[in-house]
């Protein structure tokens, strides 16, 4: 296959990469409305900055695995990061 302008390939796969985030960040966000509404989270979340949260952290997880032989069994990886995410680092609630 020859390529007339890489530039522009380029550009078009960096448009589709954006178009798959912001997919997947919309669905993260559209289940973190359903659980703020159904009051499962804080009432002052902010859903477009927690979804972009989880995305990265699933993102850079993901990318350890694969780059960096992370070793995971199963769920194992997801379960960790959703308790860190939904549970925090501190022992107790910190004002």
């Amino acid at each position: 296959m020859i390529i007339a302008n890489q530039n522009t390939l380029n550009g078009e796969i960096r448009q589709w990469f954006l178009e798959q985030t912001l997919e997947k960040i919309s669905a993260i966000e559209g289940v973190l409305e359903k659980g703020k509404s159904a009051g499962e989270f804080r009432e002052d979340l902010k859903v477009r900055v927690a979804a972009r949260i989880i995305f990265g952290s699933a993102m850079a997880l993901s990318a350890a695995v694969i780059h960096e032989n992370l070793s995971y069994e199963g769920d194992n990886l997801a379960d960790d990061l959703m308790d860190l995410l939904l549970n925090g680092f501190c022992s107790k609630i910190r004002k």
